[in-house]
């Protein structure tokens, strides 16, 4: 399956893919992710999510219209499995409310990628302990519009805490993290649109399309491969972000 791999991934890293292991904490972007990073040769995964494939998914994450009503952490492993029979894959079809549900799998895990919602319990205290205590890399992507942002957070970084300017105790929301952002990486054709999101005004749903999710997912699996062979990458405050849309920006 990743014979074609050749020209970019070297052996020894492939073989690393395979013995990889990942933690996914979530599974709506997590889906396009755990897909992706089956493709490229990872065969090791745990994946968490309480929530259910909705239509709405669809457009944006990497579920098929049979998948609807199906607990996502379930659909994400079928999925992993069409792509490699032979990953294994643990499945917790629940949310992840305390860190005592994750201690022992985020040991054993060697990458965490925190895609949980920004107002989950353990959003903030889920990176802390994964870096903090455990010396684990914690991948926090996140598509906006047609651009993709990658933070790295490592024991070495700073916190995401720290970061966002917040408690490591603080209850997030989507904001909270939009407004820290928006300080560094912001461009101008979703000035409006920033404008609105944090102006308080309600909104039925959170505005997303399939390119950034997909564009997210390309860099993790790009950096991935890079840590793996030992290349240095940019970890927290700095970030990687991507946008697509004609003048918006450019790798940061």
């Amino acid at each position: 399956m990743t014979s074609r791999n050749w020209g970019f991934i070297p052996r020894e890293v492939q073989e690393k893919l395979a013995r990889t292991r990942i933690l996914l904490a979530g599974c709506g972007l997590g889906a396009n992710l755990a897909r992706d990073l089956a493709a490229i040769g990872v065969t090791r995964f745990s994946v968490y999510d309480g929530d259910q494939v909705e239509y709405s998914n669809l457009g944006r994450q990497m579920y098929t219209i049979d998948q609807v009503g199906v607990n996502k952490a379930e659909a994400v492993r079928d999925n992993i499995l069409k792509v490699n029979p032979d990953a294994e894959v643990e499945v917790h079809p629940y949310y992840i409310e305390c860190l005592n549900e994750i201690r022992v799998d985020v040991l054993s895990s060697d990458f965490i990628l925190n895609t949980v919602d920004y107002s989950s319990a353990v959003f903030l205290s889920l990176t802390e302990y994964a870096t903090q205590e455990c010396g684990k890399w914690v991948f926090f992507p996140t598509n906006i519009g047609w651009g993709a942002v990658l933070f790295h957070f490592t024991p070495e970084s700073v916190s995401m805490a720290d970061y966002l300017g917040v408690a490591p105790t603080t209850t997030c929301d989507m904001t909270t993290f939009l407004r820290r952002l928006s300080v560094d990486f912001l461009p101008q054709h979703l000035e409006e649109l920033f404008r609105s999101l944090v102006s308080g005004e309600a909104w039925t749903s959170v505005p997303q399309i399939i390119p950034g999710a997909q564009l997210v997912s390309a860099m993790i699996c790009s950096h991935l491969c890079a840590i793996l062979a030992g290349q240095k990458v940019k970890v927290a405050p700095s970030f990687y972000a991507i946008d697509l849309w004609p003048g918006g920006g450019e790798d940061c």
